[in-house]
Protein backbone atom coordinates (compact mmCIF):
# COMPACT_ATOMS: atom_id res chain seq x y z
CA UNK A 1 0.00 0.00 0.00
CA UNK A 2 1.36 3.45 -0.94
CA UNK A 3 2.20 5.92 1.78
CA UNK A 4 0.20 9.13 1.91
CA UNK A 5 2.73 11.01 4.03
CA UNK A 6 3.77 14.41 2.79
CA UNK A 7 7.36 15.04 1.84
CA UNK A 8 8.75 17.30 4.58
CA UNK A 9 12.53 17.40 4.39
CA UNK A 10 14.59 18.83 7.23
CA UNK A 11 16.94 20.49 4.75
CA UNK A 12 16.77 23.16 2.07
CA UNK A 13 18.31 23.67 -1.32
CA UNK A 14 18.38 26.89 -3.29
CA UNK A 15 16.19 26.60 -6.41
CA UNK A 16 19.15 27.39 -8.67
CA UNK A 17 21.21 24.58 -7.12
CA UNK A 18 18.39 22.10 -7.65
CA UNK A 19 17.88 23.23 -11.25
CA UNK A 20 21.63 23.08 -11.94
CA UNK A 21 21.76 19.51 -10.58
CA UNK A 22 18.90 18.45 -12.87
CA UNK A 23 20.48 20.15 -15.88
CA UNK A 24 23.75 18.34 -15.16
CA UNK A 25 22.04 14.98 -14.80
CA UNK A 26 20.20 15.51 -18.10
CA UNK A 27 23.22 17.08 -19.79
CA UNK A 28 21.23 20.15 -20.78
CA UNK A 29 23.18 23.28 -21.60
CA UNK A 30 22.18 26.66 -20.27
CA UNK A 31 21.20 27.69 -23.79
CA UNK A 32 18.97 24.65 -24.25
CA UNK A 33 17.41 25.15 -20.81
CA UNK A 34 16.65 28.80 -21.62
CA UNK A 35 15.10 27.79 -24.93
CA UNK A 36 12.92 25.14 -23.28
CA UNK A 37 11.59 27.51 -20.63
CA UNK A 38 11.06 30.24 -23.23
CA UNK A 39 13.36 32.78 -21.60
CA UNK A 40 16.59 34.53 -22.60
CA UNK A 41 19.89 32.91 -21.64
CA UNK A 42 20.62 35.73 -19.19
CA UNK A 43 17.36 35.06 -17.32
CA UNK A 44 18.19 31.35 -17.13
CA UNK A 45 21.63 32.20 -15.75
CA UNK A 46 20.12 34.63 -13.24
CA UNK A 47 17.70 31.88 -12.19
CA UNK A 48 20.57 29.51 -11.48
CA UNK A 49 22.44 32.23 -9.60
CA UNK A 50 19.43 33.15 -7.46
CA UNK A 51 18.98 36.60 -8.97
CA UNK A 52 15.73 35.97 -10.87
CA UNK A 53 12.25 35.81 -9.44
CA UNK A 54 10.33 32.59 -10.04
CA UNK A 55 6.90 33.74 -11.13
CA UNK A 56 3.91 31.44 -11.41
CA UNK A 57 4.34 31.20 -15.18
CA UNK A 58 8.04 30.34 -14.79
CA UNK A 59 7.19 27.76 -12.11
CA UNK A 60 4.76 26.14 -14.54
CA UNK A 61 7.38 26.00 -17.29
CA UNK A 62 9.94 24.57 -14.87
CA UNK A 63 7.45 21.86 -13.92
CA UNK A 64 6.84 21.03 -17.57
CA UNK A 65 10.52 21.08 -18.54
CA UNK A 66 12.16 19.61 -15.44
CA UNK A 67 9.34 17.84 -13.68
CA UNK A 68 8.04 18.47 -10.20
CA UNK A 69 5.15 20.52 -8.97
CA UNK A 70 4.56 24.24 -9.34
CA UNK A 71 4.74 24.53 -5.57
CA UNK A 72 8.17 22.91 -5.44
Amino acid sequence: MASTREFRPDWTSAPGDTIADILGERRLSLNEFAKRIGKPRQYANDLLEGRATITLSVARRLGEVLGGSVEF
